[in-house]
């Protein structure tokens, strides 16, 4: 563990009420609202890619259904092997991305792990394979909830008290404009 990338994630951005010691380039401040706020539209992408893989396949059932000869249940079992594995790395997600990885590097293992378990779920859609849609379908769900709380952790990094109920709704509604 990389004990100067620990601390330099821990540092509050906008906690302190003094001028910062540490000269920002082109007198660019993460405290000020404006860029803050810039911050927050990255926050709320975070998420967007990952809803969108969630409820793609939804979206899709008709013609998954008759391309590969399934049928309902079968097809359920897409959302069943995301759900299973969210439920239990929320927990250990959080755990890693406080105390192993940080932030950082947790919201880019997680979103990497989502990447790839479209691909091989698309892949499986391309070559007719329904077993490799669900591997992939259960890749997505190893990464997709750990980004929720990756994203979490950067609005209460970014946001003060008084503001992050507003950013918290934001976040969740920006996630839902996929549905």
């Amino acid at each position: 563990m990389n004990e100067s990338f620990n601390e330099e994630e821990i540092l509050p951005l906008i906690n302190s009420t003094t001028q910062s010691t540490t000269p920002f380039y082109f007198n660019i401040d993460p405290r000020k609202k404006i860029f803050r706020y810039f911050a927050l539209i990255f926050i709320c992408l975070l998420s967007f890619g990952t809803e969108f893989c969630y409820v793609l396949p939804g979206a899709l059932e008709n013609q998954f259904e008759n391309d590969l000869k399934i049928t309902t249940s079968q097809f359920s079992v897409f959302f069943s092997l995301y759900s299973w594995p969210s439920a239990l790395l929320c927990l250990f997600g959080g755990f890693l991305i406080d105390r192993v990885v940080g932030i950082r590097t947790g919201a880019v293992i997680f979103t990497s792990i989502v990447v790839v378990g479209q691909y091989v779920f698309g892949l499986g859609a391309f070559i007719n394979k329904v077993w490799l849609m669900d591997l992939g379908r259960f890749v997505v769900g190893l990464g997709g909830e750990p980004i929720f709380v990756a994203q979490k952790a950067y609005a209460v990094t970014w946001f003060p008290t008084s503001e992050i109920n507003l950013v918290f709704g934001l976040i969740a509604s920006a996630a839902l404009l996929v549905n």
